[in-house]
């Protein structure tokens, strides 16, 4: 690859496999299935600060310096199909993320040292 990476997550499937997100310094997300020579990438344009699979597999979730959330759902058996879901910050830096609610809620940290409970399917946030 010969990026730097600042974030990595990974999801065992049902199959024995393996697949690796990697998040980049230069905003790229690889995604790596049972390190395949040529991975798959998104380009968020700046630094990935970290990322995260729900445990069900359906999400791949990333916190972007650019202010954004990305959120790919797989679909046909591929997180990049469709573009991505995002969720903007205004004057905060999200970055951290987690997935709670059966992978339909994401709780995120910011910069400004400010949570945020975020229900995926509506976008809408609300500060904790």
């Amino acid at each position: 690859m010969g990026n730097s990476v600042s974030a990595i997550d990974c999801l065992s499937q049902e199959d024995g496999g393996t697949v690796f997100a990697i998040g980049c310094m230069d905003g790229k997300i690889f995604l790596r299935i049972d390190w395949e020579e040529y991975p798959k990438f998104y380009e968020a344009g700046k630094q990935i600060f970290d990322l995260k699979f729900s445990t069900d597999g359906l999400f791949l979730a990333a916190v972007c310096a650019n202010s954004n959330i990305y959120v790919f759902q797989m679909d046909n058996q591929n997180y990049f199909q469709t573009p991505p879901k995002q969720l903007h910050f205004e004057n905060e830096v999200p970055v951290s993320l987690n997935f709670t609610d059966e992978n339909k809620t994401l709780l995120v940290g910011t910069n400004a040292r400010n949570h945020y409970k975020s229900t995926m399917l509506t976008q809408s946030r609300s500060r904790r």
